[in-house]
């Protein structure tokens, strides 16, 4: 397992996938996080101390909407980061 603090300049990442699933808490910044099917204008706010779930191979995208935003993230198992143009293995 691993626990991580991860930082994102303002923007829209790419869709994409991770192996396993994630548990993270936003700790500082605005963001948003909607799953592939859904669209971001219908994406809640979130805010210092939001908790979401992300399932292992579901594609998502995030999104900061602040200068900074700053993340714990605890990852049970298998940590990775897969574009969503890539085959799911």
């Amino acid at each position: 397992s691993d626990l991580m603090l991860v930082k994102f300049k303002k923007g829209i990442g790419r869709p994409h996938y991770h192996s396993s699933d994630y548990h993270l808490t936003l700790l500082q910044g605005t963001m948003k996080h909607w799953a592939e099917g859904e669209h971001e204008d219908d994406a809640k706010l979130l805010s210092p101390g939001s908790y979401w779930f992300q399932p292992g191979s579901q594609v998502h995208t995030d999104a900061c909407l602040t200068d900074e935003c700053l993340m714990f993230v605890y990852w049970p198992d298998k940590r990775d980061t897969k574009l969503a143009e890539t085959p799911r293995k």
